[in-house]
Formats: structure tokens, C-alpha cells, sequence
């Protein structure tokens, strides 16, 4: 178990939120909290969002307060995602930020997702082409060039082939 993981603990979904020595601190959506050991019975870690789900950055809007709800219109309907279901903030308190979503919500480049603000505000967050999780944003990043020396560029020139 770690910071970040959505567990089921008594028929509920609760995230990670913290680690005090063995114990660790436990959220579910309502704001309730609790204290567990990770062998107690019952705990049943379900993932780590952080590495399995893609995620996108929301604006981040200090006054609005922190992210309550996502919505997205598809076919004329308003779709709400479930929270710790579908979709899980980085930060619960931060108004912003990266936000994990469940990939089997099938978000699609050019979607527009609807953040909801604690304080009735909107932000939106376009799906953009960069979308995925951090291991696939990882293999699409290109390796760097040789960084190489001045002496080395000029040994390689052609011109000064020895013979």
C-alpha cells in the first residue's frame, strides 16, 4: 500500500492520503477519515492511479476551492463521472492540478471536460493529444541528442580522413 492508491475497505472506496509509521490514513469521497494498518482484514487495495491512469492538469484557481465533480457532455447528455471511481485528484485541497482518470471512460482528443469547483465555478480541460499516464507520456518523449564536444564534431569531419 502506498500514498495515492484507492483501497475498498468496508464496502466503501477510500484513497491513501497519508502514512504515519505502519498506519496509513485513509479518505473517502464524503470526507470521512480513518486510520488502518495494511494487513488489517478487509483492506483490498484496488490500484495506483498515479501510474496506471492517464490524467489531465486543471486549472489551478486558488479562490474556487478544489475540484468537486467532472462532467462531460457526449451525444447531448451531460455525463457525471464518479468520483474515486472514474476520476481522482492528485490533491484533494488544491484547487487544480493533475486529475487521474479511468481509462474506461474513453476519453477522446478534442473532448472537453467540465471541472466543477467547490465553489459552483467551471473550468474546462481540453483532452489534448498529450493524454495519457505517465508511462506513455514517457515512451512518446524523444531521447536527447549526443551532447558532443567541439573536438569530437571536428575529429568525425570528413575532411580529415587519413587516407
Amino acid at each position: 500500500m502506498q500514498i495515492g492508491d484507492l483501497v475498498s475497505f468496508e464496502k466503501t472506496r477510500w484513497q491513501v492520503e497519508s502514512q504515519q509509521d505502519h498506519l496509513f490514513v485513509i479518505r473517502a469521497w464524503d470526507g470521512q477519515t480513518k486510520e488502518i494498518h495494511p494487513k488489517d482484514l478487509g483492506v483490498k487495495v484496488l490500484l495506483h492511479p498515479p501510474t496506471r491512469w492517464p490524467f489531465v492538469m486543471a486549472p489551478v484557481r486558488v479562490k474556487d476551492g478544489p475540484i468537486v465533480k467532472l462532467t462531460i457532455v457526449r451525444e447531448g447528455k451531460v455525463w457525471m463521472f464518479e468520483p474515486l471511481i472514474d476520476w481522482v485528484p492528485a490533491d484533494r485541497v488544491r484547487a487544480g492540478g493533475a486529475i487521474f482518470i479511468n481509462p474506461t471512460t474513453k476519453l477522446k482528443v478534442g473532448e472537453i471536460v467540465i471541472a466543477h469547483h467547490k465553489s459552483n465555478r467551471m473550468a474546462r480541460i481540453a483532452i489534448t493529444s498529450s493524454f495519457g499516464s505517465v508511462a506513455q507520456r514517457q515512451a512518446r518523449v524523444k531521447p536527447k541528442p549526443e551532447v558532443r564536444s567541439v573536438y569530437d564534431r571536428v575529429m568525425d569531419d570528413d575532411l580529415f580522413d587519413e587516407t
